[in-house]
């Protein structure tokens, strides 16, 4: 591992639970409005990049941050903030800060996991639902691929994680993702759609 990479690395462990505790509030709120979080970003006028480390506890959120993330959602910052109803005092939800440390670092995962499905969902343009659903339309199975290159290029995330999220094995997972990998070589729209997905994770620190 890259000096660089550690030290990025160390960064997003040392954030602290307030950070935690917000970022989590926050996303959890937006996936429930069902907006996307380049949408959020706009609306917050936070870089993409910026947006997805605070929803995730890996940059310190700031008061200006946390009025306009809250603000773009349309909820006030005291919703948001441990304790909430106004009291900042509190944990918000019962836990130590340790506590709240270690609950966040094992939901980290899977918070990277939608960013995957959300961004290849966007750049294929195919519904979550449809993704999930089992069906084997072409181009949800270019999608299902898609999913799983990324997912090998995270690295918090495993194709046998993916593979239970999408419903399929993950042996059937890995033949997808190696047929569509050579696919991509001589089909420029398949190659443009992954890169498109690939760049909206680059630019949230998903992938390198």
């Amino acid at each position: 591992m890259s000096g660089l990479r550690k030290k990025k690395q160390a960064r997003r462990r040392t954030q602290g639970p307030v950070n935690n505790y917000v970022g989590r509030k926050l996303r959890t709120i937006r996936l429930a409005q069902g907006m996307t979080y380049q949408e959020a970003a706009r609306r917050a006028g936070i870089p993409l990049s910026s947006y997805s480390c605070l929803e995730r506890g890996w940059y310190k959120i700031n008061v200006d941050h946390l009025f306009r993330m809250a603000g773009a959602l349309g909820i006030g910052p005291e919703e948001v903030w441990p304790g909430g109803n106004g009291d900042l005092s509190g944990s918000g939800d019962g836990l130590q800060p340790d506590q709240a440390d270690r609950r966040a670092g094992r939901q980290a995962p899977a918070a990277v996991m939608e960013d995957v499905l959300q961004a290849v969902c966007e750049a294929f343009k195919v519904s979550p639902r449809k993704l999930l659903s089992g069906k084997r339309w072409s181009r949800l199975q270019e999608a299902r691929a898609a999913c799983g290159i990324l997912v090998r290029e995270a690295s918090v995330l495993r194709l046998r994680g993916l593979s239970k999220r999408l419903g399929i094995s993950e042996s059937a997972l890995g033949r997808l993702v190696r047929r569509h990998l050579k696919q991509a070589k001589e089909d420029p729209d398949l190659a443009a759609r992954i890169e498109s997905a690939r760049g909206a994770l680059k630019g949230s620190g998903v992938v390198p």
